[in-house]
C-alpha cells in the first residue's frame, strides 16, 4: 500500500510539474518509476509504474519488450497494448508481441484479439486464429463471445 501511495504521489507531482510529465527536472521521478517497474515484487506497483511511464511518454520498445516477460498478466497485456504504437519502428518488437499468442493468460489473449488485427506481419493472421480457437474453448462465456465476434471479422483462408 505504501508503494502504491508513493507512485500515486509521484504521478501527481510529475503531471503538475511539466507538460511532458517527466521533464528534465523530474528525471529522478522517471528513474524511480523505472526502478519500480523493473525490480518491485508487487505486481500492482509494477503495473502502476508502467502506466505512469506510459502516460508520461517515457516508455521505449526495449522497456516494452522487458515488460512482455513479466510474471503479471495485466502488465504483459498492457505492454502488448502500448507496444502496438512501436511496431512500425521496431519490427522485432512486432514479432515478440505476436509471439504472445502462446501466453495462457486470458487477459493477454483478450488483448491479442484487439491488437493482432493491427499488425502487418504475415504471421499475425495465423496467431489471431490460434487465439480465437483457444478462447472458443474457454469455460468463460464472455471469452467465447469475444472470440466469436473476432472470428466474424476474419477473412477466409485461401486453400
Amino acid at each position: 500500500m505504501a508503494r502504491f501511495l508513493f507512485l500515486l504521489l509521484l504521478f501527481i507531482i510529475c503531471v503538475f510539474q511539466s507538460p511532458s510529465a517527466f521533464g528534465q527536472q523530474s528525471e529522478p521521478a522517471r528513474q524511480a518509476a523505472l526502478k519500480t517497474l523493473n525490480t518491485d515484487l508487487s505486481e500492482a506497483a509494477r503495473l502502476e509504474a508502467f502506466v505512469l511511464l506510459e502516460q508520461a511518454g517515457a516508455l521505449d520498445s526495449k522497456q516494452i519488450s522487458r515488460s512482455l516477460c513479466d510474471t503479471a498478466p495485466a502488465l504483459r497485456a498492457a505492454a502488448l497494448r502500448v507496444g502496438e504504437g512501436f511496431v512500425k519502428e521496431d519490427t522485432e518488437l512486432e514479432l515478440r508481441l505476436i509471439a504472445l499468442n502462446h501466453d495462457r493468460s486470458a487477459l493477454v489473449q483478450l488483448q491479442l484479439l484487439k491488437s493482432l488485427p493491427n499488425f502487418s506481419h504475415p504471421t499475425a493472421g495465423t496467431a489471431l486464429r490460434k487465439v480465437i480457437q483457444t478462447l472458443l474453448k474457454s469455460s468463460d462465456p464472455a471469452h467465447r463471445s469475444a472470440a466469436e465476434a473476432a472470428a466474424k471479422t476474419l477473412q477466409p483462408v485461401a486453400p
